[in-house]
């Protein structure tokens, strides 16, 4: 059970944001694919930055190698959004 709560949460916080921003229906199938990708994203931009910190010597991940990952990947919605959230 523990480990369906993480899926629930991605789940609803998708649905949520749907329905915030948006005027359409979605299927079910799609927030599971949202869902699944949120969940590789994360990993994937975790693994990078923990190997950043290792490098660095650091113990923590900190929003400096969040924005390195980000920039990296050429994804300039995610570090605009970032950059407005730590303003």
């Amino acid at each position: 059970m523990d480990s369906k709560i993480p899926q629930i949460i991605r789940k609803s916080f998708i649905k949520e944001i749907i329905k915030k921003h948006s005027n359409i229906k979605v299927q079910s199938g799609v927030i599971d694919l949202l869902s699944e990708c949120t969940t590789v994203s994360v990993s994937y931009i975790s693994t990078i930055c923990n190997a950043i910190c290792n490098r660095k010597g650091k113990k923590a991940i900190g929003d400096e190698e969040v924005i390195e990952v980000l920039s990296k990947m050429d994804n300039e919605f995610i570090l605009n959004m970032f950059e407005e959230l730590r303003k």
